[in-house]
């Protein structure tokens, strides 16, 4: 069901400062998974963040980090896809 809603899953080790990506989770961001384990730290993700959005986004990770029982997070923001550059909306 995530593969036909082209759904990327993500499960983040806030300790080490990296996430865990499915294979759609590259596909969507426009990462090339080969030659590389699954993880993705947390500058690699933020760099493709649209400029505008990259403060935001992280001030709201930083805050669900701080409040270990914080269970929601719900932002929508845009990337710039790795490989074509394009702007893309997501929701997290």
């Amino acid at each position: 069901a995530q593969e036909a809603a082209d759904v990327g899953v993500f499960e983040r080790d806030l300790g080490a400062g990296r996430a865990h990506w499915s294979p759609a989770m590259f596909r969507l961001w426009g990462v090339d998974p080969a030659g590389r384990g699954p993880w993705v730290a947390d500058g690699e993700y933020l760099a493709l963040l649209h400029p505008e959005d990259r403060e935001i986004h992280r001030a709201r990770r930083d805050a669900m980090r701080a409040d270990p029982f914080q269970t929601r997070f719900d932002f929508e923001f845009r990337i710039l896809h790795g490989q074509t550059g394009e702007v893309r909306w997501l929701l997290s």
